[in-house]
């Protein structure tokens, strides 16, 4: 059995609306909020990809001291490599125990309880975790 997609893990209390996102030329849906937390780390930009069950985030190197303290144990952090199409894939931290996720758009305030969340990682914010927290990986 599938894991539902992100738009349907997120029901509107109203209308059925499930959340406001704007497709872009490759079927990926933008929140369109910019108020989006991942157990209180603001997240700006969030792309959902229709055709996946996840959600991947950015993250910053400047990020990962907030991560930390947002994510502290027993959430588990392990570094994995991206799955799907394409030629090569890129690593992403994947991050488990429970998120609280909250999106806001407008007066309007979304949400829900994640059991992961997976952030793509680049090479220097990779460098700045193994360098840094290397403990938690």
């Amino acid at each position: 059995m599938s894991s539902p997609s992100p738009a349907e893990s997120f029901p509107h209390p109203h209308d059925g609306v499930l959340f406001y996102a704007v497709k872009n030329a490759s079927s990926r849906y933008f929140l369109a909020s910019t108020d989006n937390f991942f157990n209180g780390l603001r997240v700006e930009y969030v792309m959902v990809d229709g055709g996946c069950n996840t959600v991947l985030l950015p993250l910053a190197p400047e990020q990962i001291d907030e991560l930390h303290n947002r994510f502290p144990l027993p959430h588990l952090w392990t570094i994995k490599t991206g799955r799907g199409v394409a030629a090569l894939q890129s690593p992403v931290l994947l991050v488990t125990g429970a998120v609280h996720l909250t999106i806001r758009q407008g007066a309007k305030e979304f949400t829900r309880d994640l059991p992961f969340i997976r952030f793509h990682l680049s090479l220097s914010t990779v460098q700045q975790l193994v360098d840094n927290h290397r403990g938690r990986l």
